[in-house]
């Protein structure tokens, strides 16, 4: 049987790789959300109303400041910094530029970005639908690293509540 392809017309390939980075953006922001109220015990609807309006940047340093206040084992508030770090070294002005700069001067699978606010050779960025896919693999990445940080505080706060147990056990008997 012949294999089937669909083609999809590059200015398509494109804007389908910025719905991703969207997407992925959002759970990236999500996990985070989620990694507050982890390390900062808080309901989620009430996590929602309290830290929900945050940029990412701030959501970043508010976890490892919960981090540090609620004495979170300092291997893992040191993952979360890294975290802080790949949004700062470049990956969230890229999703920006993805994803609010001006597109012109398509062609093919490519378009010309331009942030007004930039200068110099960041104003203007000619990126291809596969490179901006790259892009939301990762942040999609980094959103895997928010999750394994999760369960990293989850496993460790089940550890230390079962060492608690044993030590009352043990001291009733």
């Amino acid at each position: 049987m012949p294999e089937n392809k669909i083609q999809v017309p590059g200015r398509v390939a494109v804007i389908a790789s910025i719905g991703e980075v969207c997407v992925q953006w959002a759970r990236l922001e999500m996990t985070l959300l989620g990694l507050i109220c982890t390390v900062d015990p808080t309901d989620m609807e009430k996590g929602h109303i309290i830290y929900g309006g945050l940029d990412i940047l701030p959501r970043a340093t508010m976890a490892i400041n919960l981090a540090r206040q609620n004495n979170i084992h300092p291997s893992i508030a040191k993952r979360i910094v890294e975290v802080r770090k790949a949004l700062q070294n470049g990956l969230a002005d890229r999703r920006n530029q993805v994803v609010h700069g001006a597109h012109h001067g398509e062609e093919g699978a490519e378009t010309t970005l331009t942030m007004v606010r930039w200068k110099g050779d960041k104003k203007h960025k000619r990126l291809s639908a596969t490179e901006i896919g790259q892009l939301a693999s990762e942040i999609h990445e980094l959103g895997n690293q928010v999750w394994s940080i999760l369960n990293a505080i989850i496993e460790h706060a089940a550890r230390d509540h079962v060492q608690e147990d044993l030590t009352d056990a043990l001291s009733k008997s």
